[in-house]
């Protein structure tokens, strides 16, 4: 019989499996399997990646003044973000201030004057605008000093008139009651003629009584009609002191008139010529037509002379968002669309401290283009939902021109696709190969 030789490692190959090396293959094939079903539930973003920089979202705007003039003063500087409305340079104003100021007197007085002959047309006093008495109280009072002296002077004119008209009623009552004495002395002395003259014939009075009581009534018939022609002078001299009267009044309030009119004329080219001053001396301060940041400041030098139209500032208006031109790769446009969901990080900010912004792909351009390397790419253009990257109690400031990098989403995949992407790829080409 022949004897078998067993070495020490046959034997142990030979040897049943202990329970430790039974535990371990079961510990092993269940994380094995536990893996592959992890691998084939969760599920990872699938992104195409691409470059990018910030740029403007809307036009670079030239910052211009209409008149010109001398710089006075420049309070920004490149790159400084400003709002809409505030103040980048102010132009010497003091010859179109002063032109202004002059303006202003000019139409302070003129309503003034307004007020005060619309009082002398119509009664009562004159009623000034409250802007007026708070501005100029020492216009008011020269206008109403001027009101009173006006006014003054009519009823001294008036009363004047009255005066006459007064004298001219007494005379006229004087010469009625004359006229009344007269025609009653003419009676007394005519019925006296007539009792007298038969006595004539008689002989019982002479001749010379009879011619004198003729003469003296010849006398008084006279006076009487002087007297009468007396009153009718003073009557024309009475209705002509009324129409003296009237005239007075007529011409004061017409003369007020036609100044009124003229005076609210020159208001009104006034008012315009106010609105295109106090226009040329608010744009001594040449302000920010948008929000936006300062790209170069065209004029440096304060006591420069700045020509009508001439560009003082580029402003980069600043939206309620961002736009990221982003360079993508020919062999990914297929998985991109406009509405697609997009992430955008900041070379210039640590994304794992400062995160990221959501965006929208808003714009594929529809044929690639190519740099001077010649690469080609398309165009995509990312629409950010904010403008800053929040941080702690900041918001971190983001300029046109920083470098961005681009997620776009194009769908979700499972870990167990990615594992065996390339198995896939090598079977489909496995055996095709001449």
């Amino acid at each position: 019989m022949k004897r078998e030789v067993i070495t020490s490692t046959s034997a142990a190959m030979m040897a049943p499996p202990t329970f430790a090396a039974r535990a371990m293959i079961v510990a092993l094939s269940l994380a094995v399997a536990a893996f592959l079903a992890w691998a084939y539930y969760a599920r990872l973003d699938q992104v195409v990646f691409a470059e990018g920089r910030v740029i403007p979202s809307g036009e670079v705007q030239i910052v211009q003044n209409l008149e010109g003039g001398i710089v006075e003063e420049i309070r920004i500087k490149a790159g400084d973000h400003v709002s809409a409305g505030d103040v980048l340079l102010r132009i010497a104003g003091t010859s179109l201030t002063a032109e202004l100021n002059e303006a202003r007197q000019r139409a302070f007085d003129l309503e003034a004057n307004i007020a005060r002959l619309t009082a002398e047309i119509e009664g009562g006093e004159p009623d000034f605008p409250a802007e007026l008495r708070e501005a100029r109280p020492d216009i008011v009072e020269r206008v109403a000093s001027l009101f009173r002296s006006r006014m003054r002077g009519l009823q001294e004119n008036l009363a004047a008139i009255e005066e006459q008209l007064r004298r001219r009623y007494e005379e006229l009552s004087t010469l009625s009651a004359r006229n009344d004495l007269l025609l009653e002395n003419y009676g007394l002395l005519q019925d006296e003629l007539e009792l007298v003259e038969p006595l004539l014939e008689r002989g019982a009075v002479s001749q010379v009584e009879v011619l004198q009581l003729r003469r003296q009534l010849n006398e008084l018939e006279g006076e009487r009609k002087q007297n009468e022609t007396a009153i009718a002078t003073t009557g024309a001299l009475i209705a002509q002191g009324k129409q003296q009267r009237s005239e007075v009044l007529n011409t004061f309030r017409t003369e007020a008139i036609e100044k009124r009119n003229e005076m609210n004329a020159q208001l009104a080219g006034l008012k315009e010529e106010l609105v295109a001053s106090s226009d040329r001396v608010k744009r001594t301060s040449v302000r920010a037509p948008a929000s936006g940041i300062v790209k170069q400041v065209l004029v440096n030098t304060i006591g420069g002379v700045i020509q009508p139209g001439m560009p003082l500032v580029e402003l980069v208006p600043q939206d309620d968002t961002l736009v990221v031109e982003a360079q993508i790769r020919p062999e990914d446009i297929a998985f991109l669309w406009a509405g697609q969901p997009a992430s955008v990080r900041l070379t210039a900010y640590d994304f794992t401290i400062y995160g990221a912004l959501k965006g929208t792909l808003e714009y594929l351009s529809a044929d690639t283009v190519a740099d001077e390397e010649g690469r080609h790419y398309y165009i995509g253009r990312i629409r950010t939902t904010d403008t800053n990257l929040p941080h702690a109690d900041e918001e971190l400031q983001i300029l046109p021109g920083m470098v961005a990098q681009v997620d776009l989403l194009t769908g979700k995949r499972s870990i167990l696709d990615y594992l065996l992407k390339p198995v896939n790829r090598a079977s489909h080409r496995a055996l095709r190969e001449r």
